[in-house]
């Protein structure tokens, strides 16, 4: 049995376009928002709060490997070669390679 294509939602009639991508997609500012926002939410607030966490560098490892999770790995640019990532395991065992294509490729050790 074909399936029915899916008809396409309306697009709002007023509005301005903020941004486009491809052809299916299309973000449209229709209007200032009703939602009351709490004074902690405000976006001022929010980003003093994300200043803040980003001002020491990297994410603590509790935050990445957590018990039960499988196969999750942390990954960081090489600091003696910015073209090569390491890839350290919740074991802590740690590989060099590269990504190619979103994937990881381990790069053999020079002898």
């Amino acid at each position: 049995m074909a399936h029915k294509p899916r008809k396409a939602p309306s697009l709002p009639k007023t509005g301005k376009t903020v941004a486009v991508l491809g052809e299916r997609f299309v973000l449209v500012q229709v209007g200032a928002s009703t939602k009351k926002v709490r004074a902690g939410e405000a976006a001022t607030v929010l980003v003093s709060r994300a200043g803040q966490a980003l001002k020491k560098p990297g994410i603590g490892r509790e935050t990445v490997f957590k018990p039960g999770q499988g196969s999750v790995f942390a990954f960081s640019v090489d600091p003696s070669d910015p073209d090569r990532v390491i890839r350290e395991a919740a074991d802590g065992s740690r590989q060099t390679g590269r990504l190619v294509n979103g994937r990881f490729l381990a790069v053999k050790a020079a002898a």
